[in-house]
């Protein structure tokens, strides 16, 4: 295969060129630090030219984190609407080109990520609470079979595993082994632990049969005495000069000893293998670092918030490690007992099931092997979104969730569905949960999040019935064709049910300001949405579109996009609503109150 580079060309500034490979491969933390310095900027204007042998070539369409940019392609350049290609992007972003020859073949290449740089302003800090928001919330949308609240005051077993869970443990233990000091200062287990000496005869405390048998063996020990005590033989007495004397020592050095000061040992290697796996995820690179000339990398909005709360964990385990090796040290002190290695859950021995103290310590031992060493996959929880546009997806996703459960609405059911969509290079599932189901009453909400809606009614999936009603698109901007498809992907559905009728509204976010989505994005999402779906059963029905948009609009937050002229109950109902990370006093409580407003209207046609 031909090699092809691509060059991008900012307005008054120096060429960034970069090569293209054939590879697929995943963003993660190696991609940081060498990406740095591939700076592209969101609000500047580019030329983009795709070097290499290009005689063959029939068309190249534009991908920019998997979304196709609106372009056209010739004699090596692309010409855009708006050539500020970077506009909407945060994080990390990577150009994919789908390059079509005259002889039928295509090929996809990928660029290096490149690294955003915005302007600081009103918008750059809004992305910083957006990304703090969702990481706050995370655990909202992680599945592992395992989720429940945390309470760190007191840790079940079924709780989730995060790095709080991991030091709240750790903390829990620390606690008990302080409060159980006094006790196995003054109470511990022991054994009596005898130690055979030959020795006077005087300093003998009591006769045992191995004294006996000594005396018997050693008749050379025997001396006369005058006294009447001793061993008579005729009508002399004799007492042995020296016997076997046997001294009991008290002897600390019991499995259950070795247990409670081994696993201290053990615990204190597990913590500092704990921080030195956080210190590596606490990427090198600071705001100082990624400024320029008024521009902020937007990639440390989003993933300061991991890096923020990591460093916080380090302090918080550098803490526990001097405690425990303070405690290690006054327990070894009380407890001279032999080195054991503590790996597992110790034996359930009588002691430790039926002594108190010793219980508590071992059930403390028995939760962190049955927890396990944290891996902190979760605490890279926001790394996928520094090279996608799913930072503002799951921050309305949260958004609609916590709404939803602070409206009274119980939540039934979380899963992660798997959609099987056959050979599409359009469609991954997604990794975290994408099923919410709440209840109140006879009403229940089940929210989805990247549903399929497919085109056969066999393929219909996850209890969502409806389907795409025609193969048919709207023009592509690219060849000006009609193209076909066989599914749709929005981003949300919310489906309300009573009395086994469902009614289904259709959900779309674009991290975009509200004239550029009514503009340019709406009237596609209604040829989609709208005149594109059609429920399989009579039980249901569609009953709403909403563009839900995350940059600051002085405008109304809700408006709908028919003309005044049109009744208020007009049906199927189709608005734009603003959702955006605003700097203002319980943005939390705003936000709700807008969409308890928002979906009064649907509420009334239950």
């Amino acid at each position: 295969m031909d090699k092809f580079t691509l060059k991008l060309k900012p307005y008054n500034m120096d060429a960034l060129e970069t090569p293209l490979f054939d590879d697929i491969f995943d963003f993660d933390f190696d991609n940081i630090e060498k990406t740095l310095f591939n700076k592209v900027y969101s609000d500047r204007t580019y030329d983009v030219y795709l070097n290499g042998e290009l005689s063959d070539i029939r068309n190249v369409t534009l991908f920019i984190n998997g979304f196709e940019v609106d372009s056209k392609f010739n004699n090596g350049k692309f010409y855009f609407k708006d050539n500020r290609i970077f506009i909407d992007n945060f994080g990390f972003v990577q150009i994919s080109l789908l390059i079509s020859f005259y002889n039928n073949i295509e090929i996809t290449l990928n660029s290096d990520y490149f690294n955003v740089m915005i302007k600081e302003n009103e918008e750059s800090k809004c992305i910083r609470r957006m990304a703090e928001y969702v990481y706050s919330n995370q655990e909202k949308l992680l599945f592992d079979g395992t989720m429940k609240s945390l309470d760190t005051s007191s840790l079940k077993e079924s709780e989730k595993k995060t790095t709080e869970s991991q030091v709240a443990i750790i903390k829990e233990i620390i606690s008990e082994y302080r409060q159980s000091f006094r006790y196995f200062k003054t109470n511990s287990k022991f054994t009596l632990k005898s130690n055979n000496t030959i020795d006077k005869f005087e300093k003998l405390n009591y006769v045992s049969s191995d004294t006996i048998s000594y005396i018997t063996q050693h008749p050379e020990e025997l001396r006369e005495t005058l006294g009447e005590s001793g061993i008579k033989v005729g009508k002399r007495n004799f007492i042995p000069k020296n016997t076997l004397i046997i001294n009991n020592k008290v002897s600390f050095d019991i499995y259950e000893n070795q247990i409670v000061v081994g696993f201290l040992s053990s615990l204190i290697n597990n913590v500092v293998t704990l921080r030195k796996e956080i210190n590596k995820r606490v990427i090198d690179f600071s705001e100082e670092q990624i400024t320029e000339d008024g521009y902020q990398a937007s990639a440390f909005m989003i993933y300061g918030a991991t890096k923020k709360k990591l460093e916080n964990f380090s302090l918080e385990l550098l803490k526990c490690v001097d405690e425990l090796v303070a405690l290690l040290k006054q327990y070894k002190h009380i407890l001279p007992v032999s080195q054991f290695i503590v790996a597992d859950v110790p034996k359930p021995t009588h002691t430790f099931l039926s002594i108190k103290q010793y219980n508590r310590i071992y059930k403390c031992i028995k939760k962190w092997y049955e927890f396990g060493i944290y891996d902190l996959k979760q605490d890279e929880f926001l790394l996928p979104f520094l090279a996608n546009s799913q930072l503002y997806e799951y921050y309305v996703l949260l958004k609609l969730y916590n709404y939803f459960d602070g409206a009274d609405y119980e939540l039934s059911r979380k899963d992660r569905f798997t959609y099987k969509v056959p050979n599409s290079k359009y469609f991954k599932n997604t990794m975290y949960a994408n099923t919410y189901c709440f209840q109140k009453g006879d009403v229940s909400i089940t929210m989805y999040y990247q549903p399929v809606i497919f085109f056969k009614k066999s393929m219909a999936s996850n209890q969502i019935n409806i389907i795409r009603n025609t193969k048919l698109s709207m023009a592509n901007h690219i060849n000006q064709k009609e193209i076909e498809g066989k599914f749709y992907l929005p981003d949300y559905i919310i489906k309300f049910s009573k009395n086994g009728i469902d009614k289904y509204l259709i959900l779309d976010s674009k991290y975009s300001n509200q004239n550029t989505v009514k503009n340019w994005y709406f009237p596609n999402l209604t040829f989609k949405y709208l005149f594109s779906l059609a429920p399989i059963f009579d039980n249901s029905e569609i009953i709403g579109l909403c563009a839900i948009n995350g940059k600051i609009s002085e405008d109304d937050k809700c408006v709908s996009v028919y003309t005044n002229e049109v009744p208020s109950e007009y049906m199927p109902f189709a608005d734009i609503l603003t959702i955006s990370e605003e700097p203002i006093d319980d943005i939390e409580q705003v936000h709700n109150d807008l969409l308890s407003e928002y979906f009064e209207k649907y509420y009334k046609l239950l």
